[in-house]
């Protein structure tokens, strides 16, 4: 019986050991058909695949071997070493250019990077033959999809330059300006502190404000004046009715079949209540 306890106590740690190579493993192939493949079938392979018109640099980019074997510069990559592998230095532009038309962006790099420090898995086993050579349709949709602004990382803009600065409070202002400005417009005066309440109100409840609100708000010379009056509208329970409302139109809610009988759908109120929730307590 010791002997089978043993056995096995020295079993599992090698059992554990393959299972966790094996996830490794199918974790970098999945990076790679993720990060990696896609990139090099939209950027690269119109110059450095076999079916190209002209190969450029005599280098192959459509299978692991090409990757290792390199062309007139030597290997493009140099096994778990990022900094001496030229492909990193071509697509940082650092010398070579890869692409040509432009620099891909950091994070694209930086995932080029990740690739070879892990070995550079690459299922490519031989360059593909004829027809299999051009990139699937899925591999040119996916590519495409990696480019859509909601997987962009945020960038900061440089404010523009404008004329009336002093009119900005704040960096958006100026974005705003510059584009008046371009159009030869020059802003609005500034809202009386009445007219300015009743837009808050409007936009963020619905509803006008009540005659006690404008009173207080026009007698408060505090500089957090405004702030607070926002932060007391975003608390109301107004204004998850008001911003749910959007959300409704939006998916065509209602409250009946809407036919000549015009039944009413018993719970569908549960999904309106949930909007107006959601909104209030910031889900």
């Amino acid at each position: 019986m010791r002997c089978g306890i043993l056995s096995l106590a020295i079993l599992l740690p090698i059992c554990a050991t393959g299972v966790s190579d094996e996830t490794s493993k199918r974790q970098r192939l999945e990076f790679f058909e993720s990060n990696i493949r896609p990139v090099l079938v939209k950027h690269c392979y119109e110059c450095h695949a076999g079916d190209s018109k002209k190969v450029q640099g005599r280098l192959l980019l459509d299978s692991r071997q090409g990757l290792l074997k390199g062309g007139e510069s030597g290997p493009a990559i140099v096994h778990s070493n990022p900094k001496e592998s030229l492909l990193i230095s071509a697509i940082k532009h650092d010398g070579l250019e890869m692409p040509p038309k432009g620099k891909l962006p950091d994070s694209v790099i930086a995932d080029f990077e990740k690739w070879i420090s892990d070995g550079a898995i690459d299922p490519r086993d031989a360059p593909p033959a004829g027809d299999l050579a051009q990139a699937t349709p899925w591999e040119v949709t996916y590519a495409a999809r990696r480019e859509w602004w909601s997987f962009q990382p945020p960038v900061k803009p440089k404010e523009p330059v404008v004329m009336d600065r002093a009119w900005s409070s704040h960096p958006v202002d100026r974005f705003l300006l510059a584009a008046m400005e371009n159009q030869g417009l020059a802003p609005a005066k500034p809202a009386n502190k009445r007219t300015l309440l009743r837009r808050l109100s409007f936009v963020l409840t619905g509803l006008p404000p009540t005659p006690d609100e404008i009173q207080s708000f026009i007698s408060d010379d505090s500089e957090t004046a405004y702030e607070k009056t926002v932060d007391r509208l975003l608390e109301s329970p107004r204004f998850g009715e008001r911003w749910a409302r959007h959300w409704m139109d939006l998916v065509r809610y209602s409250e009946s079949h809407g036919s000549q009988s015009d039944p009413e759908l018993a719970n569908a109120y549960r999904y309106r209540n949930y909007l107006i929730h959601s909104f209030n307590d910031d889900v």
